[in-house]
């Protein structure tokens, strides 16, 4: 079979340079990766189709960007197996054994050019499956017919992840600049930049012999997607349909000058400030307090670790606190331990809530993008806020004062302490 091409037939073949305006480096990566993966299925493919009869007989072959071959029965992780890897210039091949719980075994390793590689190959396959009975294994149903089905998924492979190359090197450069590739294996599309799989809008595409099957949708967390526009289109026409939907998706987005870091700043200080101080609230730094009686109550925006520049995930979070009855839970908790007692948590006097728990989201996690509407995202912030957690926030201080007395690790810690005495 003739190896399968993986270059550009865009009309951006300088790597992606139109009107000045080249392909994003994230876009650019991905198209480099895709074409790499392309290049090495098919050349792994090519060398196993030089592979005789016999040895088909008694072996298994799995994989593509690297490649496995094992003797029929065996598996990765016992017995022996034959890894053979494209590289630049030539293959590396590996002879291992696998033998729990002992550490696996090199038995050979070489590296060989490409006009080598088929000589090698035979003899590395002559060293692992030379002393098996080929007439125990000339029966077994199915082996050569598998052998040729692992040859096909190798080059289907190769034309897939070429196809996908091919794609997202012939849209129009300035969409890459606000799009992001995503790819797993199974799932290929376009996300609008700071959207993730899950969650936001995006372009999904599968391949198949009747076309290029292309969904816009916009997906949320609860698991819903909404489906906008659904295209299929030929080879010829898959990259013009891919360009139309990038700007149906991210066109009409006014540029907003800002990162994600800085609309969750404004957020706070522009849009979410003034409504929480009227609800009697007072600001001290992420975090918003305020002294209700004997208690303390905390609302806090807390960002995530992985947030960037181009998406901030955040956690809106209550905590209410009693703060004489945990420094009393706590103290008999220091003197429990020094008697061997358990450390018990959480503390008498205390109460914690995630407001996304507490609405019912699948996930507690909120998300903010740059191009983000701050009034329309602060509105159905704080009605969520009123709607969810205030109601949590009286539940924990009514009956004022006695707010915890209903939870055995919260009754009078004074008086157990004494029957311990």
């Amino acid at each position: 079979m003739a190896a399968v091409s993986v270059g550009n037939r865009s009309g951006t073949s300088d790597g992606g340079v139109a009107g000045g305006v080249t392909l994003s480096p994230g876009w650019q990566r991905r198209i480099a990766i895709f074409r790499e993966l392309a290049e090495k299925a098919a050349a792994h493919a090519e060398l196993l189709e030089t592979v005789e009869a016999r040895w088909r007989r008694r072996s298994e072959v799995h994989g593509a960007e690297a490649v496995y071959i094992l003797p029929v029965r065996d598996h990765p992780n016992r017995g022996c197996c034959l890894t053979i890897r494209r590289t630049k210039v030539r293959f590396s091949f590996e002879l291992t054994r696998n033998k729990p719980p002992e550490a696996p075994v090199r038995l050979m390793s070489r590296n060989a050019t490409v006009d080598q590689a088929p000589r090698v190959l035979g003899e590395f396959l002559e060293a692992m499956l030379g002393d098996s009975d080929e007439g125990g294994t000339t029966g077994t149903a199915g082996v050569e017919e598998a052998w040729d089905e692992g040859l096909q998924a190798m080059w289907e492979f190769s034309r897939r992840e070429s196809m996908k190359a091919e794609l997202l090197a012939a849209v129009t450069p300035k969409w890459t600049h606000e799009t992001e590739v995503y790819d797993n294996g199974p799932a290929f599309g376009v996300l609008r930049r700071g959207d993730t799989e899950r969650e936001g809008l995006g372009i999904w595409v599968t391949f198949s012999d009747g076309g290029t099957a292309f969904r816009l949708c916009r997906r949320d967390l609860s698991g819903g997607e909404e489906v906008i526009r659904r295209e299929v289109a030929t080879a010829n026409e898959a990259s013009a349909v891919l360009d139309d939907l990038l700007e149906a998706m991210v066109g009409g987005r006014e540029p907003t000058g800002r990162t994600a870091q800085e609309a969750f700043r404004q957020l706070l200080g522009q849009h979410l400030d003034a409504p929480l101080r009227s609800d009697g609230f007072q600001r001290s730094g992420n975090a918003y307090r305020m002294r209700r009686g004997d208690y303390d109550v905390r609302i806090r925006f807390q960002k995530a670790r992985w947030s960037t520049r181009d998406a901030v995930d955040y956690l809106v979070s209550c905590h209410v606190e009693h703060p004489n009855t945990v420094a009393l839970f706590n103290e008999a908790n220091r003197a429990g331990r020094s008697r061997g007692r358990v450390f018990e948590r959480p503390s008498a006097g205390e109460w914690q809530g995630a407001l996304g728990s507490l609405a019912g989201r699948e996930t507690p996690w909120a998300r903010l993008r740059p191009d983000d509407d701050l009034g329309d995202h602060a509105r159905r912030l704080l009605n969520d806020i009123r709607e969810h957690l205030y109601p949590a926030i009286e539940r924990e201080l009514a009956p004022y004062p006695m707010a915890f007395d209903s939870k055995p690790t919260r009754l009078n810690l004074a008086a157990r302490e004494r029957r311990h005495d």
